[in-house]
């Protein structure tokens, strides 16, 4: 008796352990990844308090934890400070249609190394924010481009049919100096481009491993109050890449904690002209293996689904990127 009670709970081991196996090797093989592997890329700890994605970014709380820094002039101040209202409209809306938008390059550095908060706040002295949405969602930000100008008075300087855009601040003529000057920057990707297991944002030529990127992860939310009522009663929340620190090391370098002053980004993991595929190829340096749970591997699928799906409005950002580029061109 003893003996087919032992042989049994053997024959249910090895079956756990085949169907592991299996999954692995399925999900590799569906998805075209690298194999799970655990890694461990030993950044800094910057913040001994980790925010979770339930800790809500109050108004109050918002205000207390923003005043104006000596060093930095009154219209920048208020520059970024709108601009920080701008991202989360964008957040917002896009939120009402299930669409994740990225905190993405610099803006997800400076998120990365001081981002201690409840709350995504920019960098007072520097130039941009930049954020990020899958190209089949792009038409979404065009989409609310009319009602940003009408509300803040923010206009667009620049925009690339679903890859660009660039909203500058009333009084503000081309990109300025950091801490001059204030944009909202939003990009476009496209996930399998230009082959399987890239993540490719077009504008800027720059292709980066998927394992690294997504699927999006929730990182904090927009700023709230009880009376705001969004979709689902729900809070809609600034996505960061799967895994910042292996995204950002690609971008930057290993030693992208450190802050530098005139940083050329070309200089960091440029491989051999023959082997590129454009102008900055950021991936494999290093690997960014990607291990995820049950409710990850649910999302990367949710965000998978996303590819080559056409939704509804993209007729009607057409029609507003056309009379925006004319209007540019009758400038």
């Amino acid at each position: 008796m003893r003996f087919l009670w032992t042989l049994g709970l053997g024959v249910l081991l090895c079956l756990s352990l085949y169907f592991q196996l299996m999954q692995s090797f399925n999900s590799r093989l569906y998805w075209n990844v690298s194999p799970v592997i655990t890694e461990n890329i030993n950044a800094p700890v910057i913040n001994s308090n980790p925010i979770t994605i339930d800790s809500r970014c109050t108004r109050d709380d918002d205000h207390r934890s923003r005043p104006q820094p000596k060093d930095v002039e009154g219209l920048q101040y208020n520059r970024v400070r709108q601009g920080e209202e701008i991202a989360s409209y964008i957040v917002t809306g896009l939120h009402k249609v299930d669409a994740p938008v990225t905190l993405l390059f610099g803006s997800t550095l400076h998120e990365y190394r001081n981002g201690t908060g409840t709350c995504i706040h920019p960098y007072f002295l520097e130039n941009d924010l930049d954020m990020g949405v899958f190209r089949e969602h792009f038409h979404y930000v065009v989409l609310l481009l009319d009602e940003i100008e009408k509300k803040f008075q923010w206009y667009v300087d620049y925009i690339a049919k679903d890859a660009f855009i660039s909203i500058y601040p009333p009084g503000q003529k081309g990109k300025r100096k950091n801490g001059e000057g204030f944009q909202i920057d939003v990009y476009s990707f496209a996930v399998n481009q230009p082959r399987i297991g890239l993540v490719e944002f077009v504008w800027d030529d720059v292709r980066v491993a998927s394992d690294a990127f997504i699927p999006l992860v929730k990182h904090k939310q927009v700023v709230s109050s009880k009376k705001d009522n969004v979709a689902n009663s729900s809070i809609p929340y600034f996505y960061m890449p799967f895994n910042s620190s292996c995204y950002l090391e690609n971008l930057y370098g290993a030693d992208f904690m450190t802050p530098k002053k005139n940083f050329q980004q070309k200089k960091f993991n440029v491989k051999p002209k023959e082997e590129m595929l454009g102008k900055f190829d950021k991936f494999d340096n290093p690997r960014c293996d990607r291990v995820l749970s049950v409710s990850q591997q649910h999302e990367l699928e949710r965000q998978m689904s996303f590819a080559n799906q056409t939704y509804e409005g993209n007729n009607a950002a057409d029609s507003i990127f056309l009379a925006m580029t004319k209007k540019k061109k009758g400038k």
